[in-house]
């Protein structure tokens, strides 16, 4: 096996909405072809005593055909030390619910691998911008990005706000979707027109948004219920900004496992401010509702 050699891997971030300290970094030491022995080491934070430990299986090696891995558990310093001759994954991570403290692999994108291993000496960089796909078993169950003359969101009879199509102020492409509230009456409920059918088998369940402005929303899951009823989630309130888009991965997984009586589901965002003025909106584009 390559003697094991320490140096930084420089990673280079550009998936929006994505931060460098939500990625998880898998490398795997490339040995022999029959591997007798798999040393998997784990980081966090702890690179001075990963060399000692590398540095002691050069000075002592195993007596088998083995291969060392090391697996970096979020050291959220954008750096991250390799040694030898390597194969890179990289997982994308995302903050669940918009959460730093639930950071968790995104299980709808493939992991981004390199075209081919690599062995680098010591004091070398290693830079790589990775991309990511979304995997071929994800279910698009409804996409709103705003692009086509009509939209599939739609004010409820509650509701005298209502959503319309931008041209300026966009999150990416032509259009994105503003709410304006109304002055005089300020509850708002925008719903999604179609009604999802959603499988209760346990799989991962996301809702993705890109949102901004100067207004607090809630998203809620609204269950059609196979009696006519309809139970309402409230999942999540979001606080945007007005000088730029942020990126939200809702998770739904829970909630439409737990409710057997539903046949069906919609989106609704809802807005109730005890103030308002002539400014108050919010922005929402690049909507995706993704299941297995």
């Amino acid at each position: 096996m390559a003697c094991p050699t320490i140096l930084r891997l420089l990673l280079e971030i550009v998936e929006c909405g994505i931060d460098i300290s939500s990625y998880l970094l898998g490398l795997r030491g490339i040995g022999l072809n029959n591997i007798d022995l798999s040393i998997i080491i784990v980081n966090y934070k702890s690179w001075g005593v990963l060399q000692q430990c590398l540095d002691s299986f050069q000075q002592f090696p195993p007596k088998l055909s083995h291969e060392i891995i090391v697996i970096d558990n979020d050291s959220q310093d954008g750096e991250f030390e390799v040694f030898g001759k390597n194969n890179l994954q990289i997982f994308a991570g995302i903050n669940n619910n918009g959460l730093s403290a639930t950071k968790e692999i995104y299980p709808f994108y493939s992991a981004y691998q390199n075209d081919t291993s690599f062995y680098l000496e010591r004091g070398e960089t290693f830079k790589v911008t990775p991309s990511f796909k979304y995997k071929p078993s994800t279910k698009f169950v409804w996409i709103e990005d705003f692009e086509r003359s009509s939209i599939s969101l739609e004010s409820t009879p509650s509701s005298a706000s209502k959503i319309d199509i931008i041209q300026f102020d966009i999150f990416e492409g032509f259009q994105s979707g503003k709410v304006s509230l109304d002055l005089t009456n300020p509850y708002t409920e925008i719903l999604s027109d179609e009604k999802f059918r959603l499988e209760r088998n346990g799989l991962k369940v996301y809702l993705e948004l890109n949102f901004k402005g100067s207004q607090a929303f809630t998203v809620e899951l609204w269950s059609n219920n196979v009696d006519g009823s309809i139970y309402k989630d409230n999942i999540l309130g979001l606080i945007p900004v007005q000088d730029r888009w942020k990126k939200i991965y809702i998770e739904l997984t829970e909630y439409v496992n737990r409710n057997t009586q539903a046949e069906t589901y919609q989106i609704a965002f809802i807005c109730n401010p005890t103030t308002i003025s002539e400014s108050t909106y919010f922005n929402i584009d690049n909507i995706k509702l993704l299941a297995f």
